[in-house]
């Protein structure tokens, strides 16, 4: 009986340790089938997200594939069709803002960023989101602690980390088929060509150095690759004084001059899109720290780099670099915003109560031929009218010389008139923006076409005529703006479109009272532009 249960229980532990090395031979083998799945299931999604990434970068065309087949069974080309699905479905709102062919082109697109602070990283976070497919990204620094209360993206996380792959990650997340060229280097003249190579659909110019700014936007005009270049938004805080216009029309912008003075030296002095403030400010560059006052070179981060800083807030760079996104995103779809050209500050310029200083030639001139102070009234455009020659058509610009002014120096006159019938060519459609010595010289010694071809010349003279036919279409448009329009009554109402003044007491002339005011008001805005308003236009 002892001899059996001996055996009995080695029996059972030989078959215990048996059972357990069967068993921990089965795990191993279950564990090392359930890896090789899953690395062939990872292959199987790089490969789809690979062919995914592909179709993006040529533009969304649909091909005709033959059926591919998963390592885990599933269709390769249905997911391709799932994911593409979903693209659309995020980038849905803009489909429906820009259509189905503008938001294809924006897709299709290729643009280059260079410079990512505060406004080059905003501007390439938004255009990848808005699905821009293929961007490069161009910058030598490194995300840094006080750079983070104005970077699109970059957390603490990043500190240390190129600021081009902080970008890069941040848009792989939104927009994983985006094709995004991460280039970690300082842009040089000498590395302009492989730089913008690929022939770039647009370039963003957000660099703050002045001589890389140049160099960059000069390569961009000689190669006639579309370019819009960001400005100072350091020392302003004003969103609403923020502008996209044409560089020779920047005020207010201490990086703008530099930049259009260092051109002006290569014969470039327009054709080139900023976006800048015309906010007026007191702050500017920091004073130089107590250690660094000695030797301020040895603080130098690259050469031709200054040591001082300005003080930022986060909000302007953002708002900045969405605006350029803005512009960039409707240029690629072909609707285009705005009417570029107009100066800075056109817009409150020309008011109502002293626009009348627009038609001082032309008024002069009627009094002149007929002896009378009231026919000179019948001289004046609608304000309306005036404002819309003044800020869309002419830009603020003289049409003869082309060059910026203000009200007071800039008055409208007809182009062709008769001798002694000057009243009578007064119209909208026939009035043309010019200086106040040309447009006095015009009125004396122009007047006909062939007088205007030997006052003026055939160039400026083709050029007027092309700035008439641009008034003809916007002022067609204004009026499409202002004609009758019907209220839900059926009642016909005209859109209050004439000056107030003519339309108190039903039409009827104005008071005395109201003349009163308008002269003071007159007299008050005069006095204000003789004490400081041309101090805005002063150049370099």
């Amino acid at each position: 009986m002892e001899l059996n249960s001996s055996f009995l229980s080695r029996y059972l532990l030989t078959g215990l340790v048996a059972g357990t090395a069967v068993g921990t031979v089965i795990g191993y083998a279950i564990a090392s089938l359930t890896r090789r799945k899953s690395k062939r299931i990872a292959i199987d999604d790089a490969s789809a997200a690979l062919e995914r990434a592909l179709a993006t970068m040529e533009g969304g065309m649909h091909h005709h594939e033959p059926k591919r087949v998963r390592r885990d069974g599933t269709d390769a080309n249905a997911h391709a069709k799932e994911e593409e699905e979903a693209m659309r479905e995020q980038l849905i709102r803009n489909y429906q803002f820009f259509g189905e062919e503008g938001q294809s082109k924006v897709r299709g697109s290729f643009v280059v960023v260079i410079g990512l602070g505060g406004v080059g990283s905003h501007c390439a976070v938004s255009l990848a989101r808005s699905g821009v497919g293929h961007i490069r990204i161009v910058d030598f620094d490194r995300v840094s602690l006080s750079s983070l209360n104005r970077h699109a993206c970059a957390t603490r996380r990043e500190v240390g980390l190129s600021k081009t792959e902080a970008i890069r990650r941040c848009i792989h997340a939104i927009s994983p088929h985006t094709k995004v060229d991460a280039r970690e280097t300082l842009f040089e003249l000498s590395q302009a060509e492989s730089l913008l190579e690929g022939r770039p659909d647009y370039v963003v110019d957000c660099i703050d150095n002045v001589p890389t700014k140049v160099d960059l936007i000069a390569y961009c005009v000689e190669h006639s690759l579309p370019l819009i270049s960001a400005c100072g938004s350091a020392c302003k805080a004003d969103p609403t004084k923020l502008r996209i216009d044409d560089i020779e029309n920047t005020v207010e912008d201490d990086l703008a001059r530099a930049v259009r003075v260092r051109l002006r030296q290569r014969g470039i002095e327009r054709g080139v899109m900023v976006c800048y403030s015309t906010e007026r400010t007191e702050r500017a560059l920091l004073p130089l720290r107590d250690y660094q006052e000695d030797n301020p070179a040895d603080f130098v981060p690259l050469p031709n780099f200054r040591v001082r800083i300005l003080p930022v807030i986060g909000p302007l760079p953002a708002i900045m670099g969405q605006s350029i996104a803005v512009f960039v995103l409707t240029s690629l779809a072909d609707q285009p915003i705005g009417q570029a050209g107009a100066p800075a500050a056109a817009e409150w310029q020309i008011r109502r109560k002293n626009y009348r200083k627009l038609f001082t030639a032309v008024k002069t001139a009627v009094i002149s031929e007929t002896n009378d102070r009231s026919a000179a009234n019948a001289a004046e455009l609608p304000f309306d009218a005036s404002s819309c020659l003044y800020v869309d058509v002419y830009g603020g610009k003289c049409a003869i010389t082309r060059q910026t002014g203000v009200v007071g120096t800039l008055e409208f006159v007809p182009w062709l008139f008769e001798r002694g019938r000057i009243r009578e060519s007064v119209s909208a459609e026939k009035m043309v923006l010019c200086s106040a010595p040309e447009a006095r010289r015009h009125l004396s010694e122009g007047g006909t076409d062939d007088r205007n071809q030997q006052l003026w010349g055939p160039e400026t003279t083709q050029h007027v005529q092309q700035l008439i036919d641009k008034a003809r279409d916007a002022l067609s448009k204004l009026k499409s703006q202002s004609q009758l329009m019907s209220d839900s009554d059926g009642v016909v109402v005209e859109r209050e479109r004439d000056f107030a003044s003519e339309r108190v007491g039903g039409g009827q002339k104005r008071s005395e009272r109201e003349r009163r005011r308008r002269e003071m008001e007159e007299e008050e805005d005069g006095c204000i532009h003789e004490g400081g308003w041309d101090a805005l236009w002063e150049d370099e």
